[in-house]
């Protein structure tokens, strides 16, 4: 099986502990941990997430980082 490869940028994100629209949950939870709460929403679209942190949102569609809401 072959590793996904993230670009330099996504790399140097995650590194710096930033989030970005685009990433994957996989680099957002590197990059911020893991969330206080997560609040879930199925719809026939597909899978939504709220993750909750102390000061700060992000939300993900189908697995990927779609808006980012802080006070960072």
């Amino acid at each position: 099986m072959r590793a996904k490869k993230w670009s330099a940028a996504n790399t140097r994100a995650v590194l710096k502990g930033r989030v970005s629209v685009g990433m994957t949950a996989e680099m957002a939870r590197l990059a911020w941990g893991e969330p206080t709460t997560v609040n879930t929403t199925i719809t026939s679209r597909g899978k939504s997430e709220q993750w909750v942190y102390e000061s700060s949102y992000l939300y993900l569609t189908n697995g990927s980082v779609t808006a980012i809401q802080t006070s960072r």
